[in-house]
């Protein structure tokens, strides 16, 4: 498993994603990528897709929080219109 944060600028703003990789990511596998739902929630719920990186047909499976999720960096404070296409284009 690896995991971490991947930095990004939007604006004026510096953010960080978080994503977690379970199983082997090699050129030749292609990916599950875990897409949670819902404004601020997290990839938690995902958890059991980690059977997935065993046996024999097994792939590797990308989870993330959006940001203002989870682990992602939070922005509690900012106006509505911050939160637009271009932001999550960027992230």
């Amino acid at each position: 498993m690896k995991e971490g944060r991947i930095p990004f600028q939007y604006g004026d703003g510096s953010y960080e994603t978080y994503y977690k990789i379970v199983g082997e990511l090699t050129p030749s596998s292609i990916p599950l990528v875990f897409v949670h739902g819902a404004p601020g929630t997290s990839h938690d719920y995902g958890v059991p897709l980690y059977d997935l990186t065993e046996g024999q047909r097994s792939r590797p499976v990308i989870f993330y929080d959006q940001i203002g999720s989870s682990r992602s960096t939070h922005l509690p404070d900012v106006p509505s219109t911050f939160w637009t296409f271009e932001l999550f284009i960027a992230e």
